[in-house]
């Protein structure tokens, strides 16, 4: 470290141009920054759910649908057969057509060219729009009527009360300017509600239309948590006179990954915000460690900068350096999920973590030695907070000799076990209905409450009924096999609704044998289901029969109606899928049943990705640890001390999580991989300085009270300043962000009172060799 150090000093002036060479080169690149979400890059590429809906979307549809529920309200209208609102939903079928990236092809309603009712010709079968032109009279109000009462969109694009209307529309699922499909939808609402309706906006692409309409609000949070930062290094390190010096490392590390990502080709997701700012904080701890320190040993020296600086970095290189390596470790491992987004992030954070290294331990052994004077007082002055919290660290520091460093260390292992046994109750997946990114009470989730009481249910799954030859689609067992699964899944109080082909088959087999009723059966043979779809087809417009079936009719599917889309609801209509699927062998012959594509599959697989790498990645995550921390002390007890004390702020994280009802999702994930090892440095520092007192006064008690009032200071304030910055997080208009920034303060707290009373509570009971006798 001594030989490292003194070369980075020996060559200052070579590595501060080196240094403002690739901070101006990556500065230049930040102008490239693109802003946007890649909406099925958020889910395992080859997951066979995700493989299943890439295969099959272009027909049965994507998952990105947003969906207008028009209801109304009021005495004026008994039900929504009114020329009032059916002309509001064929202006609303106009207008969402005319919204850039919209699928012209998959927009639904009572509206939509493509909803239609088949007719009995002279010639043979023919199909009409259900409502072709609005209604100019009562009378052709109550042929309407009769039309979607006896057709399947009663009770999907209609509801069952007849209060309501629904419009679904498929949006291609590309990149998409989010900004304009929110102030399309939003005009679409301003323009048609009234005094007598009301109009709900749901969907995906309205979720991330909401995310995109707050990004500006995100902006001023960011800048007042910068702001507090400032002010608090001020605060803490005015008299130094370098207060301003861990802010520029964290500036400098935010222009290398930002730079970085832009050079690689990544594109910015504004969800994962909160990463890049806590890895600059990061970046600004590590700084104020460094100054803290060098001011120290510049007033011990009486003002040898050079001398101050060699001692700082020889010092602080071993901790600084694992908790930097801690942190890149946490988010490389996350490049294991086949989720195109984590594995982007991945590749980003890893980059921006290890820029800690140069904007911390390489610039400011060289910046520091090239100064020429500084006005740093040589007489420290203790202001009332100095005093206040030299008392507060003297008195935790009692908590580890004695009789109280037992307390101390029972008191953790009470909570250890309390934590893990709570964390078994984590949920994968979303863990309430409605979307996790905003808040309960949102405008969003909110319409998600009264779209499901509604109609059946926002969220759609579909499984995918795959022939064995092409034609197999039509066969009777399959359409037998298909209404058997929807009559199944109809008993899951999960399910709100489901359709399939057969629905259709019955219709038109009623049809053609006079509207009787008792007809409304499925064939026998599929002959006569060949016969029936070739007379429904005659009539119909090429592609409508997509949703029910792939041109080949090969393929069909079994759609779902979800009441929402929380993991453990999705997991178990899967399983009711699979297990119906078991018990049937010999229902289908001639196709077989796959789940599951939609929004519900897709989402599903993300969340068995993540179920299933979680616990690898957390044991990889400590063992990384372990060995870094064995290696460092020379010591597998140092290892084990220090892989112990960050499963404690873990699990202590996964309970939080599950009393709070945050499930590990696509969201989640990476900010509790990152938590996993952040703050490991708070226990290095203190633990390293401990090290050092014990080396100069060879008394284990003054080396531990010793290590938590110096190291421990600048732990205390850089655990309180990152807090402060995350925690200003919980205001933000995303439940997400403002949750997971409550998480992470905790987590900050919980490893800061861990470095400062655990560990040293723990080295005062067994007084490891690692600590008496440093072998390193």
């Amino acid at each position: 470290m001594t030989g490292i150090v003194r070369f980075l000093i020996r060559f200052r002036v070579a590595v501060l141009i080196i240094m403002a060479v690739i901070t101006a080169f990556f500065l230049t690149q930040i102008f490239r920054m693109e802003m946007f979400t890649q909406f099925l890059d958020l889910f395992p590429y080859n997951h066979p759910y995700v493989e299943i809906h890439k295969k099959y979307a272009k027909y049965f549809g994507g998952a990105y649908q947003a969906t207008l529920v028009l209801e109304v309200r009021g005495e004026k209208y008994r039900d929504v057969f009114n020329i009032d609102t059916l002309s509001k939903i064929q202006r609303i079928q106009y207008s969402v057509d005319l919204i850039p990236g919209v699928d012209h092809f998959a927009i639904y309603s009572i509206a939509s060219s493509k909803v239609n009712y088949t007719i009995e010709t002279p010639t043979g079968f023919a199909t009409r729009q259900i409502m072709k032109d609005v209604p100019k009279d009562k009378q052709e109000l109550e042929v309407l009527k009769k039309r979607v009462f006896t057709s399947p969109i009663n009770g999907t694009l209609v509801s069952m009360d007849q209060k309501a209307l629904r419009l679904d529309a498929n949006f291609i699922e590309g990149r998409i300017d989010f900004n304009k499909l929110f102030d399309e939808f939003m005009k679409i609402k301003k323009k048609e509600e009234d005094t007598n309706h009301k109009i709900y906006l749901t969907g995906t692409p309205l979720v991330y239309g909401w995310i995109y309409h707050y990004v500006p609000m995100m902006g001023v949070i960011f800048l007042i948590t910068s702001f507090i930062i400032v002010a608090m290094l001020f605060g803490y390190m005015r008299q130094g006179g370098l207060w301003w010096r861990p802010f520029l490392d964290g500036i400098i590390t935010s222009i290398w990954g930002l730079g970085f990502s832009a050079w690689m080709g990544f594109h910015f997701d504004p969800l994962i915000i909160v990463i890049p700012f806590l890895l600059s904080a990061r970046a600004i701890s590590h700084g104020v460690q460094w100054t803290e320190r060098f001011v120290e040993e510049y007033r011990r020296l009486n003002g040898d900068i050079k001398q101050a600086a060699l001692i700082t970095g020889v010092a602080l290189f071993p901790p600084g350096l694992i908790g930097i390596v801690a942190d890149t470790w946490a988010l490389l491992i996350i490049a294991i999920t086949p989720i195109p987004t984590l594995r982007n992030l991945a590749i980003i954070g890893t980059f921006w973590a290890l820029s800690a290294v140069f904007s911390s331990l390489v610039l400011n052994p060289a910046l520091f030695a090239s100064f020429k004077k500084l006005w740093i007082p040589m007489e420290y002055k203790e202001n009332a907070f100095d005093r206040v919290l030299k008392q507060v660290l003297s008195k935790m520091s009692s908590w580890t000799f004695g009789s109280g460093r037992y307390t101390t260390v029972g008191i953790a292992v009470v909570v250890l076990i309390v934590a893990v046994v709570s964390s078994s109750k984590l949920k994968y997946g979303d863990a309430n209905p409605g979307d996790p990114i905003l808040w309960q009470n949102s405008e969003y989730n909110t319409d998600v409450k009264k779209t499901n009481d509604l109609f059946p249910g926002v969220d759609q799954m579909w499984v995918v009924v795959e022939g064995k030859r092409e034609g197999a689609a039509t066969s009777a067992d399959v359409v037998k096999g298909m209404e058997a699964l929807k009559h199944y899944m109809r008993e899951d109080p999960n399910v709100g609704f489901a359709v399939s082909i057969a629905d259709l088959v019955k219709s038109v087999n009623m049809l053609v044998h006079g509207n009787d009723p008792k007809m409304e059966d499925i064939p026998s043979t599929g002959r006569e289901i060949d016969n029936l779809l070739f007379f429904y087809k005659m009539g119909s417009a090429p592609g409508e029969m997509d949703p029910w079936v792939d041109p080949q009719l090969t393929s069909s599917n079994v759609r779902l109606y979800l009441k929402n889309h929380e993991g453990s609801l999705l997991k178990e209509v899967i399983s009711k899928v699979t297990y119906f699927v078991k018990s049937n062998p010999k229902l289908m012959e001639n196709a077989v049943m796959k789940p599951a594509g939609g929004l519900g599959g897709i989402l599903a697989a993300a969340n068995e990705v993540i179920a299933s790498r979680n616990d690898p990645i957390l044991i990889f995550i400590l063992a990384v640890i372990f060995v870094h921390c064995s290696v460092t002390y020379w010591s597998v007890l140092a290892g084990v001390i220090f892989t112990i004390s960050l499963v404690l702020a873990n699990f202590l994280a996964f309970t939080y999580m599950s009393f709070k009802g945050i499930g590990l999702n696509i969201n989640t994930f990476p900010v509790v991989s990152l938590g996993i090892g952040m703050g490991v440095d708070y226990g290095l520092y203190i633990v390293s300085r401990i090290i050092e007192v014990y080396r100069e006064e060879k008394d284990l008690g003054k080396a531990v009270k010793g290590g938590i009032t110096t190291a421990g200071r600048a732990v205390f304030f850089t655990s309180t300043m990152m807090t402060a910055g995350v925690i200003f997080w919980y205001f933000s208009p995303l439940r997400f962000q403002a949750e997971m920034g409550l998480l992470l303060g905790i987590l900050l707290i919980v490893n800061m009172v861990v470095g400062v009373l655990v560990l040293p509570a723990v080295i005062n009971i067994i007084k490891p060799n690692f600590v008496t006798n440093p072998k390193w």
